[in-house]
């Protein structure tokens, strides 16, 4: 990966105030299996600005310049990255999600972008019909392995996960890529969902955009990220465990 002169921006994407000056340290001294070798010397500091207006924080350093390719970054994953993810915390808040998506176990459509390995997909009941968007090679091969390697299941009838009388939907579509690049039809989905994700964009704002054309009239559409307001990100600062390689968390006032 090339290291392009950086070109800072000060300006909010989100509310278009000011950033201010909140933290900036050398990419050494982070541990993270996605700051590759390459992404450390295209990035020897990681900076970011406080927005002066809606609170949201944005990396002010090169990973937002139109020459730096950040999804790069994301297509490049070792398989590493997504080990220990499927864990029982996150299986309970994915069980909880679900309830507040569909709580009537209806046969709706389901895009979730940035998918990973399909964990929060192949947890999900068998009545839903499910799509997987995600950049990464190693991820994607891996959801479709996991998928595959899992046999089929004969649900009783006194078992919750499928709707009465339902039949279960067909097995996950994967796709390696964007939502952009996957060139789905308009209105394809009832919900879509990022987790984890829009904190890793480039232009969170643009996505968006995109994902609301791919909804259903009346359809969901979930986000779930760092809030740079809570509690926690004011009493770590500059240490706030979400500082790492992400580069943009909007605060609540942002995201109405």
């Amino acid at each position: 990966m090339s290291s392009p002169s950086p070109s800072p921006s000060n300006t909010c994407l989100y509310c278009q105030g000011q950033l201010q000056p909140f933290a900036r340290f050398s990419s050494d001294r982070i541990v993270d299996v996605a700051l590759t070798p390459q992404l450390k010397a295209a990035l020897p500091e990681l900076h970011y600005g406080r927005c002066d207006r809606c609170d949201s924080l944005i990396a002010t350093d090169i990973r937002l310049d139109a020459n730096f390719d950040l999804l790069l970054l994301y297509q490049q994953l070792s398989p590493d990255y997504w080990s220990g993810l499927g864990t029982g915390h996150g299986d309970r808040f994915f069980a909880f999600l679900e309830q507040q998506l569909n709580p009537q176990k209806l046969p709706l459509h389901l895009c979730d972008v940035g998918c990973g390995d399909g964990s929060f997909l192949r947890g999900l009941g068998n009545y839903w019909h499910k799509t997987g968007i995600e950049p990464g090679e190693p991820a994607a091969a891996m959801a479709v392995f996991a998928e595959l390697a899992i046999a089929p299941r004969v649900a009783s009838a006194t078992e919750s996960e499928d709707a009465p009388g339902e039949v279960p939907a067909p097995p996950p579509t994967w796709i390696q890529g964007t939502l952009a690049t996957a060139n789905l039809p308009p209105q394809s989905f009832d919900v879509i969902t990022y987790i984890d994700v829009t904190e890793h964009l480039s232009d969170p704002l643009a996505e968006l955009r995109q994902a609301r054309q791919c909804l259903k009239p009346g359809g969901k559409l979930l986000l779930y990220t760092g809030n740079a307001q809570s509690p926690f990100a004011h009493l770590a600062g500059a240490n706030w465990a979400y500082l790492r390689c992400a580069a943009t968390w909007p605060s609540p006032p942002s995201r109405r």
